[in-house]
């Protein structure tokens, strides 16, 4: 099953989802409606997400961060997995930011913000932010706006009031190195998106509003990068990385394909016997033997 649009489901169910939109900004609080225990998502958004009650998990790539109550994360647009843990509710409260909101506020804002050294590794698609007792109480604030909606100028104005608390703060440095890095370029790398989000199971126009392209500019500029097509090149990635996970780990099959991005296992044993001459089960029983 392909990953479900985290955004655009929130945008059109304003009856499962409370929410406020302005100048392109979404806010949504809600008692997450995820039924399956494990279930990938993606935006086309970065968004900030705080827990009130409850707890789930939220991984990408190799890392995992635990959401519970009076936690918040800071999280770059692209693919996640999301789980939930049973009989269990979590009450969040998220905000969607667009790149070009972003880029406003940091450009606006440019003395008012602390300098940054260049992170020693790159900065992980999730933070996690540190949060003073002013900014909890910003988040608690907020849920009297979803029963008595303000005007738009004071909506956006508590946005940015939200953005500049988090990115002023020394201890969430690595959200404005994030920030900064955006407000760089005038759209996403190519490259960076489809290696952060080849193993979700993400079609090409999903990768193209990650890219902020349209699919045509998305499938162009794609060929020209990488000279191949974009279903090709997702192909090999996800065979590669199910041959390592077949090497180095005791996962299940079926695990290392839904890990890899591969929505059934039949379709999975069927490309990677193309590619590697054996079935995975028989990759692995004579990897075992050597």
């Amino acid at each position: 099953m392909t990953a479900v649009n985290f955004y655009e489901d929130i945008k059109g169910n304003p009856a499962k989802f409370n929410q406020l939109a302005c100048k392109g900004l979404l806010f949504a609080y809600y008692s997450c409606p995820q039924v399956d225990l494990k279930k990938e998502f993606f935006s086309q958004h970065n968004f900030i997400s705080y827990t009130f009650s409850g707890e789930k998990r939220i991984h990408k790539a190799d890392k995992s961060w635990y959401l519970e109550s009076d936690v918040a994360i800071f999280a770059r647009k692209g693919a996640y997995l999301f789980e939930k843990f049973e009989n269990i509710e979590h009450c969040v409260m998220v905000f969607f930011i667009p790149d070009s909101y972003l880029k406003s506020v940091i450009s606006e804002n440019r003395a008012q913000l602390p300098a940054t050294r260049q992170p020693a590794s790159p900065v992980d698609a999730i933070v996690k932010l540190d949060l003073p007792a002013s900014t909890k109480a910003f988040f608690q604030s907020m849920i009297a706006y979803f029963q008595d909606p303000p005007s738009e100028s004071i909506l956006e104005l508590k946005f940015r009031e939200l953005l500049l608390n988090i990115m002023s703060n020394p201890r969430n440095q690595n959200v404005l190195c994030m920030a900064n890095n955006i407000q760089l370029h005038e759209r996403p790398s190519i490259q960076q998106v489809m290696e952060d989000n080849f193993l979700y199971n993400l079609t090409l126009e999903d990768f193209a509003k990650i890219s902020l392209r349209s699919l045509p500019t998305f499938k162009r500029e794609f060929k020209t990068l990488f000279k191949t097509t974009p279903g090709k090149w997702l192909l090999n990635k996800r065979l590669e990385n199910a041959n390592m996970l077949l090497n180095s780990t005791s996962k299940s099959v079926n695990e290392i394909a839904f890990e890899s991005g591969f929505e059934n296992n039949t379709h999975f044993s069927r490309v990677f016997k193309e590619k590697y001459g054996k079935s995975p089960l028989h990759f692995r029983k004579e990897i075992a033997s050597i």
